[in-house]
């Protein structure tokens, strides 16, 4: 395979896609699965590492004329008739290590999967996959309402994944306290896109397209609520603290932990900050104080807490309130 070719891209969703299918159809086979998981997994690191590799970083003496162009390896999704131009998945500076980190993100969840036992191991290791598959559509999408399908997709599999644990406690508060932000930024994305699309009067709610257009006040409001939905800060912490707790999947709560968090700051980057630059640099004093004070107290409560598991749980709400100050 031409590592520098559009194909690379469309084989960074395929190949997680066709594993999860794979991973039902054999499911009556326990080694089986589990290899073919691994095997999946190790491809999808392999992937990224050749888009990486082949991502061509200015300055660059390998491109033939003019300057390197932000997107590369793109492709378009022709069967998209509704996005007008049609929708373009590639690869730029901002998602490529972030697809890289999906990659072995998904590998190691799918390592933690034995820990939750062998029932309902395929669906996990289905969902996983789906997981993946979706998040890298959503960071390959260079279209707004793209990237809000994928978005949502992946929190529905995420949810799914969530509330397959082996554990006997009730596993559904779990998948519905990560569910019901995480939705929700779906459809703000969603709400944004749709926004942007009808301020640029066109069809088209591409970033390529909507470049350059001043985004209305409302667009900036929506995305920046999109952020703060991914970071768990207080006191909309909740969903992390409980979404990680009462009987989740391990593979679930590693996802979690590794991958949401990074959608949300990614897709503000790449969707965000195109369209409303300036104005996304007005909220930077909310976030920077939310996330000091939010870093502080979440570390003052991790070193009270006398179990491990709520300790993490903490520290992860400590860290998010770092990458909100940074972020601002």
């Amino acid at each position: 395979m031409n590592l520098g070719a559009p194909s690379i891209v469309q084989a960074m969703i395929l190949v997680p896609a066709m594993a999860g299918l794979l991973s039902l159809l054999s499911s009556p086979w326990l080694a089986l699965r589990r290899w073919l998981g691994l095997f999946a997994g190790i491809c999808q690191v392999v992937l990224a590492m050749g888009a990486v590799s082949a991502f061509d970083t200015p300055p660059s003496t390998g491109a033939a004329a003019g300057p390197v162009t932000i997107a590369q390896m793109a492709t378009t999704i022709d069967w998209m008739s509704m996005v007008e131009p049609p929708a373009r998945l590639a690869v730029d500076g901002l998602n490529l290590y972030a697809l890289l980190l999906l990659s072995v993100v998904t590998l190691l969840a799918l390592c933690m999967d034995s820990l939750d036992g062998s029932g309902r191991g395929a669906l996990r290791q289905a969902g996983v996959f789906a997981v993946s598959a979706a998040a890298a559509g959503y960071l390959l999408s260079r279209d707004l309402v793209l990237a809000a399908a994928c978005h949502g997709t992946a929190a529905l599999a995420l949810g799914w994944v969530l509330h397959l644990g082996a554990d006997s406690r009730p596993r559904r508060p779990a998948a519905l306290s990560f569910l019901h932000p995480a939705l929700l930024a779906s459809g703000l994305l969603w709400a944004a896109a749709t926004w942007s699309r009808a301020a640029g009067n066109g069809p088209s709610a591409s970033i390529d397209a909507l470049v350059g257009m001043a985004a209305p006040a409302g667009v900036v409001a929506l995305l920046t609520a999109f952020l703060i939905l991914h970071l768990p800060l207080l006191p909309l912490h909740r969903w992390q603290t409980r979404g990680c707790g009462e009987g989740a999947a391990f593979s679930g709560i590693f996802l979690v932990g590794g991958l949401w968090t990074m959608l949300g700051v990614v897709g503000w980057l790449r969707l965000g900050l195109p369209l409303c630059a300036d104005a996304l640099a007005d909220v930077g004093w909310l976030l920077q104080i939310w996330g000091s004070v939010s870093a502080i107290i979440a570390v003052g409560v991790a070193a009270v807490q006398p179990n491990l598991g709520d300790r993490l749980r903490w520290v992860c709400v400590a860290m998010a309130g770092l990458v909100a100050v940074g972020l601002g």
